[in-house]
């Protein structure tokens, strides 16, 4: 549940934290870890840049197709918090393969098919291994070491996901097999939205 607090007649929303390591500048202010800029190819064989998603909120996703354990868990019930935002065009969800050999695009579109993925604001992506593995870890989105291996049982993989603000920072890390923590991941999305109003409402 969000928390409002209330100061002489305005809303003030919590804010959420910033993940990563922080900088301090010498006039007093901070620059935060952001995710750095990729490029892989999507479901439908196309190019799939993060500059696309400047200016958008948009939730991480690592997954892989033929994992039988936590993966199928996770991407159900992100797509409930999807379901949920899904009209909004600034909201995405962006997932991930961490098992490229094998998830090519046509593999990526038979498993949205799978689970009724239809629309453009959820991309499933696919590309250089080692780009990716690097992404998902202390030089992206601070989730994971990966370790691959060619038996896709043993692959290493995370449930959590990342929720990114429209800054390229993440600001909040979620168990994606849990019901309570995609609660409160879709309560941190609003989150986000609601500072959007307060920030319009100053300007």
């Amino acid at each position: 549940m969000i928390v409002i607090l209330i100061h002489r007649g305005k809303n003030h929303y919590i804010d959420l934290p910033y993940y990563g390591n922080k900088i301090a500048k010498s006039k007093g202010d901070t620059l935060y870890h952001s995710v750095p800029p990729f490029s892989f190819i999507n479901q439908d064989s196309a190019n799939f840049n993060s500059s696309s998603l400047k200016g958008k909120i948009y939730v991480a996703q690592f997954f892989f197709t033929s994992c039988q354990s936590i993966c199928p868990i996770m991407t159900t019930k992100v797509k409930t918090v999807f379901d949920h935002y899904k009209v909004k065009k600034d909201f995405n969800i962006v997932s991930f393969s961490i098992d490229p050999d094998v998830d090519r695009p046509s593999i990526l579109k038979d498993y949205r098919k799978k689970y009724k993925i239809n629309e453009e604001n959820w991309v499933h992506l696919t590309g250089n291994r080692d780009s990716i593995y690097s992404l998902m870890n202390t030089k992206g989105f601070l989730l994971l070491q990966p370790n691959y291996s060619p038996d896709p049982a043993e692959l290493t993989h995370t449930e959590f996901v990342d929720l990114i603000d429209r800054n390229g920072h993440i600001r909040g890390m979620y168990d994606a097999t849990s019901e309570k923590e995609m609660d409160r991941l879709m309560d941190e999305i609003r989150l986000l939205y609601l500072k959007d109003l307060e920030s319009n409402g100053k300007n």
